[in-house]
């Protein structure tokens, strides 16, 4: 609820300051930062790393195939 009231994308620093809040005393409050840094790069990071791989790769592939049907292409009709 803080995030959408903070009207901040992704709800960035609020919800480590709310975690901290809730969290008190009752954990070291470098270990929980270090933690939710750990979370927010597994949800968020890793993901737009695995979908910008997918993306470069289905990219490259299709960049070769237009460029081999060109080839093709040209060597058929001898203006290569």
């Amino acid at each position: 609820m803080a995030g959408v009231a903070s009207n901040v994308p992704a709800g960035l620093g609020v919800f480590e300051t709310v975690m901290l809040l809730f969290l008190g005393t009752s954990v070291n409050p470098a270990a929980a930062i270090g933690a939710l840094a750990v979370y927010r790069l597994v949800f968020y990071v890793a993901p737009l790393a695995v979908a910008a791989l997918l993306f470069g790769t289905i990219e490259l592939g299709l960049h070769r195939r237009r460029r081999a049907a060109r080839t093709g292409s040209a060597e058929r009709t001898g203006t290569g």
